[in-house]
């Protein structure tokens, strides 16, 4: 899939069904319906992954690539330790069912900035 469709395009359309797919588990009542939920969650995160290497290999020379990889990689852990006091507040206002729509609102929000912004490097602007 990630070889097929930009990532422009893909990223968003992931991000925006992971997103809801956290958004909906705030709303279930059963366990089975959680238990779909984070399945589909792990359906739609799944091209994440292949995806951000594609943009670092796109926009890096083969030099940086690990270097850049391992930036990413380091990020989303070293960001859920620091998030990790705004997620207690958020789950201590609104519950653990708040937390996941709220998470999952988050999600739709970035997909749309991740749309507007994101560009491959042949359709940037700075790039000659």
């Amino acid at each position: 899939m990630v070889d097929f469709v930009k990532a422009r395009i893909l990223y968003p359309v992931i991000l925006v069904l992971w997103s809801a797919a956290t958004l909906v588990q705030g709303l279930v009542s059963s366990f089975t319906a959680l238990i779909g939920c984070r399945m589909a969650i792990g359906v739609f995160e799944a091209p994440s992954y292949p995806c951000n290497n594609k943009i670092v290999t796109s926009w890096f020379p083969e030099s940086e690539r690990a270097s850049a990889i391992a930036i990413y990689t380091s990020g989303q852990f070293i960001g859920l330790a620091f998030l990790m006091p705004v997620l207690v507040v958020i789950q201590d206002a609104f519950g653990w069912r708040g937390l996941f729509i709220v998470s999952g609102l988050i999600g739709f929000v970035w997909a749309a900035i991740w749309y507007v912004f994101y560009r491959d490097p042949k359709d940037h602007s700075g790039i000659n």
